[in-house]
């Protein structure tokens, strides 16, 4: 693959190439050192005689400029490297939960003269205090650095947690700290306990009436049309007859869920079929504890049982568990659907606003959840988003 890029740049007319990532590699390949940044090695592979060999922008030793009553989340960004990009989204999360307590902005390395007033194609900053991002920090990290710059001792930091008490009235005050720069729940939002302690209940009571004893026609559609690739998880799997049926298929699945007593059927069915599926309880609002990642995560009935207040955590749980331009695959009950026992009614809006600039929505379609109280399904929705 080397050699064929090496080939097309040359006929490009271009005098060289160079790298940055992997440098040992390309040294055995024919490459030069050219430039060194602290542990960043810069390789080239010069085409021409007239070529110069490249160097790194030189550091300019630039810093973002503090904003009055804010703390400031600054990330350079050139869009080309993808751990970088990623770094900045985990950033630009972690700062969503103060509102307009934490700015956040962009800078747009891709351009030459940004590039060289900054003196940095990819950088990450919080209250001008870099932050190392190379691996990228993880979102956990990146919610303790922004969480930290919030109740720091800094000018800025303290405006903001003095505006933050304004609002929020004289009670803030007497708050510990994490407590008192936690932005308020919105009333009717967030304030819910999450339902699994009902899911269980419905478990030991019998069959629930979504555990319809198959995969839903959907996931086999889904299936059949080759949209379900590499390693799956099927979050809120229940007694995991999606994430065995996938199985069946030689997908690698895992399937999740918060019910103890659905988990210990679905690893009953796994065992009677001869199928190697692992099967877990967990949160599916805490997926960075399962520490791995999937191309694909199905979620057949769970987005619809999360009040709206949970609905934009559940989208940030996703990432920790999505590999980056993975695809989440969500089937749930439509706003279509009419009122009566079940889940939250879903319209196509609240899909958007829960993983808007989380997710991209690449597909959406009407389809059918087979349920014990609906016998010819209730009317639902079949999105594809991709992990931004």
């Amino acid at each position: 693959m080397l050699a064929a890029a090496e080939e097309d740049a040359k006929a490009r007319g271009v005098k060289g190439m160079v790298a940055w990532m992997r440098a040992s590699w390309f040294l055995r390949h024919g490459y030069r050192r050219a430039d060194r940044r602290g542990i960043a090695a810069l390789v080239w592979k010069p085409f021409a005689r007239d070529a110069e060999p490249p160097r790194w922008p030189p550091s300019t030793g630039r810093r973002p400029e503090p904003v009055a009553g804010k703390v400031l989340v600054t990330g350079c960004v050139n869009g080309w490297c993808p751990a970088q990009n990623l770094a900045f989204e985990r950033a630009r999360r972690a700062a969503e939960r103060f509102g307009d307590l934490v700015e956040v902005r962009r800078v747009d390395t891709s351009d030459r003269d940004t590039l060289l007033a900054w003196g940095e194609s990819d950088a990450l900053f919080v209250d001008g205090k870099r932050i190392r991002n190379g691996p990228p920090p993880s979102q956990a990290k990146l919610d303790r650095i922004v969480s930290d710059g919030y109740g720091g001792s800094g000018a800025s930091a303290t405006r903001a947690r003095d505006g933050a008490a304004r609002r929020r009235g004289p009670a803030a005050l007497a708050l510990p700290l994490p407590l008192a720069r936690r932005p308020p729940a919105r009333q009717g939002e967030g304030m819910t306990e999450p339902p699994r302690r009902d899911f269980e209940a419905s478990y030991r009571d019998g069959a629930p009436p979504w555990d319809v004893g198959a995969p839903q026609p959907e996931i086999v559609r889904l299936a059949d049309e080759g949209e379900i690739v590499g390693d799956v998880l099927d979050v809120g799997c229940g007694t995991g007859e999606n994430a065995l049926y996938l199985a069946g298929l030689g997908r690698r699945v895992m399937g999740i869920d918060a019910a103890p007593t659905a988990i210990a059927r679905a690893r009953e069915k796994a065992a009677a079929r001869g199928l190697g599926v692992p099967f877990l309880v967990a949160d599916a609002l805490d997926l960075a504890k399962l520490r791995r990642r999937f191309e694909t995560v199905i979620d057949c009935g769970l987005f619809h049982t999360f009040d709206p207040g949970q609905r934009r955590a559940y989208a940030h749980s996703l990432c920790e568990a999505l590999s980056p331009g993975g695809t989440l695959h969500l089937l749930c009950f439509s706003d279509e659907e009419p009122p009566g026992p079940g889940p939250h009614r879903i319209a196509e809006s609240d899909i958007r606003d829960a993983f808007r600039s989380i997710f991209a929505l690449t597909r959406i379609r009407t389809g059918r959840f087979e349920s014990k109280l609906h016998p010819a399904g209730a009317r639902a929705w079949v999105a594809t988003l991709v992990r931004i």
